[in-house]
């Protein structure tokens, strides 16, 4: 009678290491990354940088930690740190630069305030050197919006002003900025270029909320 071998898998073996795997994989990454580069310029390259340096010295703390065999020169974390430096903003658009008027919008509801923003567009209120706008999607509070709808909307609004739509499909600014529940909520937000939050309103703006904000308005051109 033969004698059978029991073994864990995998129980095809080839010669390939993660070390070769995961190189591969940051060649396969790098024109991507010269894409960033050149789309949006040296903060991204700055981003990617720090991405992976952190990814890797995270990596090398936590092996020092548990007393574990390196594993930083096997490229996981190179590739881990590039990835997440793809799914990262470069900045707000004038961030530091301009002061913002900033549109926190949820597709389910994006036409709540529509009299504001038409009459805010049509009669220049914003209209400044100071000043720049734009307009994020709250993707996360609108899960029966398709991505392709959204940016479709985003797409139509962009054409006849020239805006720019961001998009937001984790609360990442909601959170970061502790706005709390924007659900099916327009929310308005006014941040000097100081990083200054000076007015935030969400919901329906009434007549004295938009009073208030163009007293902003003015004050800051």
């Amino acid at each position: 009678m033969s004698k059978y071998v029991i073994s864990s898998s995998p129980h095809l073996r080839d010669n390939v290491s993660t070390t070769s795997i995961m190189r591969d994989v940051c060649i396969a990454l790098l024109p991507a990354a010269v894409a960033g580069v050149l789309f949006f310029g040296y903060r991204s390259a700055i981003i990617l940088a720090l991405s992976v340096a952190a990814a890797v010295l995270s990596e090398w703390l936590y092996c020092k930690a548990a007393h574990c065999r390196n594993t930083i020169g096997d490229f996981s974390a190179v590739v881990t740190g590039m990835l997440l430096a793809f799914v990262s903003p470069v900045t707000l658009p004038y961030w530091g630069e301009k002061n913002l008027m900033i549109f926190y919008v949820d597709p389910d509801h994006h036409k709540q305030n529509e009299d504001f923003t038409v009459e805010l567009e049509k009669n220049h209120r914003a209209e400044s050197d100071k000043i720049h706008g734009f307009g994020v999607m709250n993707l996360k509070d609108a899960p029966m919006v398709p991505n392709s709808m959204a940016r479709s909307m985003a797409r139509k609004r962009t054409a006849t002003n020239g805006a720019t739509v961001l998009a937001d499909q984790t609360h990442a600014l909601s959170t970061a900025w502790n706005l709390g529940d924007c659900n099916n909520k327009f929310v308005l937000m006014f941040v000097t270029k100081e990083g200054e939050l000076v007015f935030l309103r969400k919901g329906v703006l009434s007549d004295a909320d938009k009073e208030a904000f163009y007293e902003v308005l003015e004050n800051y051109k």
